[in-house]
């Protein structure tokens, strides 16, 4: 019996050893499980992170564009409208040289024409405006009559 006992002893030292190791062993796993969860955990949130900084970056990219789009046709419309006016302006500032050039052409040939009736008045007289002038202090030519001078004293 005694070695019955002592093969009991053993036993029991052999089923407690075995669970000792059973428990090590299970405990390892739940450590291993539980340190594969958290990375898990830790990969989801750093994904999530990612895609949301990425959503972010995207967003402001987008906005980006669409302000430097609305800035291109901003300009292309300023652009636009600027050569037009410009256009405005010189076809205004062309009309008014042409007008003034019309004008000043007209007062020079109105300054000739009453510079030459002056010159005429002053030397040729019609016949008529001789007769209905009267007196004369100079001589002056007739201009119907070549030739012909009237002298008055």
């Amino acid at each position: 019996m005694y070695l019955s006992v002592l093969d009991m002893q053993k036993e029991r030292r052999r089923d407690e050893e075995k669970e000792k190791e059973t428990k090590k062993r299970r405990d390892e796993e739940r450590d291993k499980e539980t340190k594969r969860r958290r990375k898990r955990q830790r990969d989801k949130e750093t994904k999530r992170r990612r895609d949301e900084e990425r959503d972010e970056e995207t967003k402001k990219e987008t906005k980006r564009r669409r302000k430097r789009r609305r800035d291109e046709e901003r300009d292309e419309e300023t652009k636009k409208d600027t050569k037009k006016q410009r256009d405005e302006q010189e076809t205004k500032r062309q009309r008014d040289k042409d007008t003034k050039r019309q004008r000043d052409e007209e007062r020079d040939k109105e300054t000739k024409k009453e510079t030459k009736r002056r010159q005429d008045k002053e030397t040729n007289y019609e016949h008529d405006d001789v007769k209905e002038a009267g007196e004369f202090a100079k001589s002056r030519s007739c201009i119907n009559c070549e030739g012909h001078t009237e002298t008055v004293s």
